[in-house]
């Protein structure tokens, strides 16, 4: 190999190295924007799950004496209970997708 096509071979390594770490910081970039997305939903949902749950107490206590009547039922865990679990559970989807999505690329460089 003559000095000029290592010279070609050092350049286009490097070039690709830095378009990786390009794409890479693109992708940790986009993670966060959902990340940030999926926060700004979660606080919403919250919010929502909160109001249903104090609608559902306040009828509960409006209505104890119907309620003594009916058979009772399994306990449910409550709306705030069950927005957490799911915004949760997305979130750790969406970090296991960027994790695997890094581990591509960063793969694909080492051949």
């Amino acid at each position: 190999m003559t000095k000029q096509a290592t010279k070609k071979a050092t350049e286009s390594k490097t070039e690709q190295t830095d378009l990786q770490k390009q794409q890479l910081d693109a992708l940790e970039a986009a993670q966060q924007q959902q990340l940030d997305a999926l926060s700004n939903m979660r606080e919403a949902a919250m919010e929502s799950a909160k109001y249903w749950e104090d609608l559902a107490r306040q009828g509960a206590a409006e209505g104890a004496e119907a309620q003594a009547a009916t058979p009772t039922t399994p306990s449910q865990p409550s709306p705030t209970t069950v927005t957490n679990a799911h915004f949760a559970y997305l979130e750790t989807v969406l970090k296991a997708q960027f994790d695997f999505t890094r581990t591509l690329m960063s793969g694909s460089s080492d051949q």
